[in-house]
This record gives C-alpha cells, structure tokens and sequence, in this order.
C-alpha cells in the first residue's frame, strides 16, 4: 500500500468473497466503465474457472475503482452481460478495471444465465464409502455444463432430471430458499430407501458441500481498490497495460479506453456510424480499419505502431471525415466493381486508402473526379505484393495527388491493370465466385 517516492497511496487492497460481488452486481453497486469490452468466455473456460475455485486454487486479482457519486469526472458505467440493466443516471460506486470476464462468467453461473448451465455431478459421491479426499476428485467428471440452445428446454432446469441423476445445478446453491440444503432433502426422498440409507446420504452430501461447494460463495479474491481521487488519465493507462496480457483486446478497444479520458467515447462513434451507415453493417467493416485510415490521414502511416499511437485530436478532426469516406467508398466498390458482399473483398484494407482520400476526390472539379474515380477502379483491381499498410500510404499519396491542383495531371504510376486472366495467384487462388466477378470487372473497367 505504498507508491513510489512516498505519499499516500491511491489504492487499497482487501480480500471479497464471491458471494458479496455477486450481490453488488444484482444491487447494481458494482458495474463496468462503459469502454469496457464485451464478455468473450466460451462455457469451458467458466467451468475451469469453477473447477479452480472449489479446488481453492489462485484465480488472480481483481482491480476496481472506486466511483464519486457526483461530479463530471465519473465514468460512465455498464451492467455486465446478463446482469440488471442500470438505469441511465446510474453511478455505481465500483467499477471493475480487470476481471470483467471471471465475474461476469461466475455472476452467469450462479444466476442461471447466459448460453450456459453449470452443474455438479454427484452420482459417484452419494453413496461413495471412500473418504472424500478433494485432491483426488475427479473434477472434470464432477463439474460439467449445458448449452443452452434457442428453442429447446433446459434439460438441468428440470428438477426431476436433476434429482434422478444426482445433478445439482451451481445456479442454486446461493438461493436462500432452494440451495443445497433443500435440494439434498428433495434428492435423498426423491430416491427412497430406508432410513439407514437416507441418513447416509445426508451426511455424505453435507461432507460434500464443505469440501468442495463452500468455495462458490466463499471464495475470496484479492481486490485492489484504486482511490475515487484517481485521475481518468491514469485509470485508462492503467486499463490499456492490464489488457496487453490475458484475454487480448483489439487495437480498437485499446484506443477506445486511451481517449476516453480526453472526452472522445469510441463506442458511441463508432454504433452511431454503424446506425448512420447501413453499408458499413451489410459489409462487416472492422473498426480498427477505421481508425487505420484516420490514422492514415492524421500521420501519412497506417501502420500498426501509428494507430497504437493515436490521440484523441486525430480523431476528433478525422473521424466524421472518413466515416462518411468509407459509406462513400463501399457504395463504390458495390455499385462501380460489382462488389455485393464483404466476401468478394480481397482484404478489408483495401478501403482505408480509399476513405482516407475520399473526400479529396469527392471535392474535386468534374473531370478530375471522373479520372480519380478510374484510377480507383484499376486500384482497387490491382494485385498486392507489398504489405498493404505500406501500400496504402503510396496509394492514398496518388489518389489525392491526382486530385490536387498543383502539376494536375500527375504523372503517377499506378498498379498494373489486371487482365480478364486474372493472373495473381492470390486472386487465383479465391473462391470461383469472387475470380468470376472480378473478371467480369476486369472486363468492364480495363
């Protein structure tokens, strides 16, 4: 609890117990910031997460912020997936900074949400007369789950199918009024015998939850608790380093925590283009292409090291610009090249030269515009052998060269013209479809 060169420190650290967060979550007490990234677990990695905690093994930190009630420094927060929505002035007095996915997938399976339930399989316990030693349990026959799947029961919600086969599901084992406790009475009538019988599998059962079901709810994890005084500045800086390590975030949502800080929320931008622009949507475009043709206009690059360094500035001044520049491009490419699906497009990079330069081209007098547009037509044709990151700053440099004023028309060297043989082996190589309309465009343009 120091930091460095002295001071007060701006966190604090203490054990929770799983059972507390789960309750902050439903209260609505713990939440998100809203640039968080989405819940991306797959069921497996919940159930090992489970397997981990009821074998009281390390399962990592958690970092949370601590939130001012009032004030314009507050982050905007989130409900995590599945939990209850908060209502729009909510200001939960935590957010979770990291472990997002651990909470969010022990929060689905406790409360029975999500594309997933997760039960306990008892049926070689009950009536077991070893001793229940938890090193040698077999956990990947004792802790499994189900899919749900849309339109189909949940065959574990059925509570005789789950006491005909000694099947306990995790979502109710911190219910008050059907938990463990109540479940083992049902199970134990459920399947008769005399009261010997009975007695036993009462007492083995009780054995069971303290050796191995406790852990769900009283669990602790190690939570830092950074100081509500904490600057937004440092709490993204914070956020993006955490994030380089365990579930990888896109370059996108690394940019998207920086500049949120500086007053530019990447999310909304970037759902209310997708709203705006409904070919951005038809042809799945990757936002991180977006933000690589800002990052083109803003610094001549749109290399990878580039984009990881963009401000809030650079999207400030370029974003409406390309935004509109890709809608414009894609319409181009579908209604001038014959481009009806994402899947006929040879790489997504392809458009951020293209965007990027849109709006020159868009500007320019009639005749220019009509050679510019050609010329994009034998670009967007042409074979690449370079990486196209390189590519694209030399294209997007031609494309708006032949449109500026000064020394038109420019002597520019563009790709080589595809012929209708299509002779790139990578274009070769695509699916007979997308070789057969490109042909056809070779035809038509060249």
């Amino acid at each position: 609890m120091t930091v460095f060169g002295g001071g007060d420190p701006i966190f604090d650290t203490q054990p929770r117990p799983i059972s507390w967060m789960l309750q902050e979550i439903e209260a609505k007490r713990l939440a998100l910031p809203d640039f968080q990234r989405d819940f991306v677990w797959d069921p497996a990695a919940t159930r090992d997460l489970l397997v981990s905690i009821m074998s009281k093994f390390p399962s990592g930190s958690l970092l949370m912020l601590r939130q001012p009630s009032t004030g314009i420094h507050a982050f905007a927060p989130r409900a995590f997936a599945g939990a209850p929505d908060l209502s729009v002035n909510a200001t939960p007095p935590m957010l979770v900074l990291d472990g997002q996915q651990r909470l969010t997938s022990l929060y689905q399976a406790h409360r029975g949400v999500g594309d997933a339930r997760y039960l306990v399989n008892l049926a070689s316990l009950v009536d077991s007369a070893s001793p229940l030693d938890v090193e040698a349990v077999d956990f990947d026959a004792l802790v499994t789950f189900e899919t749900v799947k849309a339109g189909r029961p949940i065959q574990s919600d059925n509570a005789d199918w789950q006491k005909d086969n000694w099947v306990f599901p995790v979502h109710q084992y911190l219910q008050a009024d059907a938990g463990f406790d109540a479940w083992v009475e049902q199970a134990v009538a459920h399947h008769g015998g005399d009261s010997d019988t009975q007695l036993s599998r009462r007492l083995r059962l009780s054995s069971v939850r303290r050796a191995l079901l406790t852990p769900l709810g009283s669990y602790n994890f190690p939570v830092v608790e950074l100081d509500e005084q904490t600057t937004m500045i440092a709490v993204c800086k914070i956020f993006e380093t955490l994030n380089l390590r365990g579930v990888k975030l896109s370059v996108f949502e690394l940019i998207t925590a920086r500049v949120w800080a500086y007053g530019q929320n990447l999310r909304d931008l970037w759902a209310s283009a997708r709203q705006q622009h409904q070919v951005l949507v038809d042809y799945n475009v990757d936002p991180y292409n977006v933000l690589q043709a800002v990052t083109l206009r803003s610094t001549g690059s749109a290399q990878r090291a580039k984009v990881l360094d963009l401000r809030a500035e650079n999207i400030q001044a370029h974003w409406n610009t390309v935004i509109e520049g890709y809608a414009d491009a894609l319409e181009f490419v579908r209604d001038q090249c014959w481009v009806q699906t994402e899947k006929w497009l040879p790489y997504g990079m392809i458009l951020v030269p293209m965007a990027a330069a849109w709006d020159v081209i868009r500007d320019a007098p009639s005749k220019k515009r009509g050679v510019a547009l050609e010329r994009m037509k034998q670009y967007f044709g042409a074979p690449y052998s370079p990486p196209t990151s390189i590519k694209a700053e030399t294209v997007r440099h031609r494309q708006t060269t032949c449109c500026c004023e000064h020394g038109w028309p420019a002597r520019v060297t563009l790709p080589q013209r595809l012929s209708p043989t299509l002779h790139s082996t990578k274009v070769r190589s695509r699916t007979p479809a997308r070789t057969a309309v490109r042909s056809i465009a070779g035809r038509w343009f060249w």
